[in-house]
């Protein structure tokens, strides 16, 4: 996210998604410039130890909760990790389209970590949710998505998180 910590070894700053520096590198000598820089229009939470998404958790909230969206409206925002409860979750945001004629959609993201989109069939709600597409990517690559057909008329979900091994 262009910060820079001390002290922090090779391992300590990929679990970060950071670029090592080197050994006795020194932050106030350290010009850090994230790949990504915005400012945050979302305006979730930051997550932290016991977080609960209620902001735009979608069907992985308790009670569902998406934020809506308007075709090409950019948004900005943050994505994390999280311990609830002693267990590993990620934050994952949820927006939601409603459309009221057959259309193509297209999803694209690009973050200063491991990110994973997907574009999903709403439908029939959480219970009955079909994934359309999803893709995942490394830090600072754009993640484009593409409907493969024109969807009918309905509710949509488009969906970002941070990309990796964790509970969601």
């Amino acid at each position: 996210d262009g910060s820079c910590i001390d002290n922090i070894d090779d391992e300590g700053c990929a679990a970060l998604f950071g670029d090592f520096q080197g050994d006795g590198t020194i932050c106030a000598e350290v010009v850090c410039v994230p790949c990504v820089e915005c400012e945050d229009t979302e305006g979730e939470p930051i997550c932290g130890p016991d977080y609960e998404d209620t902001y735009n958790g979608g069907c992985n909230s308790a009670v569902p909760v998406f934020s809506p969206i308007e075709c090409g409206e950019p948004i900005c925002g943050g994505s994390g990790t999280y311990l609830f409860q002693g267990s590993n979750y990620r934050d994952t945001d949820w927006y939601e389209y409603v459309s009221t004629e057959p259309l193509f959609f297209t999803w694209e993201a690009t973050a200063n970590f491991p990110l994973l989109i997907f574009i999903i069939d709403g439908n029939a709600g959480c219970g009955g949710l079909v994934i359309i597409n999803s893709l995942s990517v490394p830090p600072c690559q754009t993640a484009t998505l593409t409907t493969p057909e024109c969807t009918a008329p309905g509710t949509y979900w488009f969906d970002w998180q941070v990309g990796g091994s964790a509970a969601s």
